[in-house]
């Protein structure tokens, strides 16, 4: 028979477990329990210290010792500072983010440990990175969807910083590597995954050495391919012409030299792939490296 009730808070009471367990044994664990389990962490933070905690984690609860406001009260943090996978199950505005997870990010924050958080609605960045910043942590805000709110990251940064040192062959080598990315491993004929890679390669190397420097990006690597695909009146390619007119020692004459021997209607499907690759980063207000794109990461 179910007789009494376990206090959770000074409002809410529960039953306590009845009968053999049929409805459940689990309950809210005491402070008693709190102080038994090896995992859980105590941190006293007394108000206008300098102490730090040694490891951050998630926080689970707090409690007072006198009284906050002034220097004698004390506040005693709960704490989970071992590496575990949380489940934090609560309805929507149950407090999971103002009561458990801000508290847990400001925490490891003053511990001086790296994170990596996943924010969706972009409210954890708002709240804590002044905090972040003011401790010294170089925060980066990744988000593909608003590049506006992110860090911007230039993916030919290594690449101009060879060609800049006039390390050519190490420009060369960066250039390939950025190119394997965007394209990937070979899964069809050669001819069109080696004719894609030179001219992906050479449009890189191009933007790379020739553009103005605040536009040596990926934006103006899908524009250049853009422009110079498009067949004149005799059905010549303006990157022909360009290509000729550059000094035979540029890296960007040798690289695409496996597209330049294709057929001109190859060399035309050629450059419509490429561009495709470049979908992410085709927007015109990303044009300007000193605007929005040093690219979104």
């Amino acid at each position: 028979m179910q007789t009494g009730l376990i206090k959770v808070t000074d409002q809410i009471s529960i039953p306590v477990p009845a009968g053999s367990g049929q409805f459940g044994r689990q309950r809210f664990m005491t402070y008693e329990d709190l102080d038994n389990t090896k995992e859980i962490k105590e941190f006293v933070y007394q108000k206008g210290q300098k102490k730090v905690p040694d490891k951050g984690g998630i926080v689970i609860g707090i409690h007072a010792i006198g009284d906050i406001p002034s220097k004698s009260g004390a506040e005693h943090i709960m704490c989970i500072c071992e590496d575990r996978h949380i489940l934090l199950v609560g309805a929507t505005r149950s407090g999971k983010s103002r009561r458990i997870i801000l508290e847990s990010i400001w925490f490891t924050l003053k511990a001086g440990e790296n994170m990596l958080i996943n924010d969706p609605k972009g409210e954890l960045y708002a709240y804590t990175s002044p905090f972040a910043k003011d401790n010294g942590y170089q925060v980066v805000a990744i988000d593909f969807r608003n590049p506006n709110k992110g860090t911007h990251y230039n993916y030919m940064e290594e690449i101009i910083s060879a060609i800049d040192s006039g390390n050519v062959a190490e420009a060369v080598d960066l250039t390939w590597d950025l190119v394997s990315v965007l394209v990937g491993d070979l899964k069809g004929e050669p001819i069109w995954h080696n004719g894609e890679c030179a001219t992906i390669a050479a449009s890189i190397l191009i933007v790379a050495t020739e553009a103005p420097k605040e536009y040596r990006n990926l934006t103006n690597v899908y524009y250049f391919l853009a422009n110079m695909a498009k067949p004149d009146p005799f059905g010549e390619m303006p990157i022909t012409r360009y290509l000729s007119g550059l000094d035979d020692t540029h890296p960007a004459k040798a690289v695409f030299a496996m597209a330049e021997i294709a057929h001109p209607k190859t060399r035309g499907f050629l450059f419509f792939i490429c561009a495709g690759y470049f979908e992410a980063f085709y927007e015109s207000q990303n044009s300007r490296d000193d605007r929005l794109y040093r690219l979104y990461i």
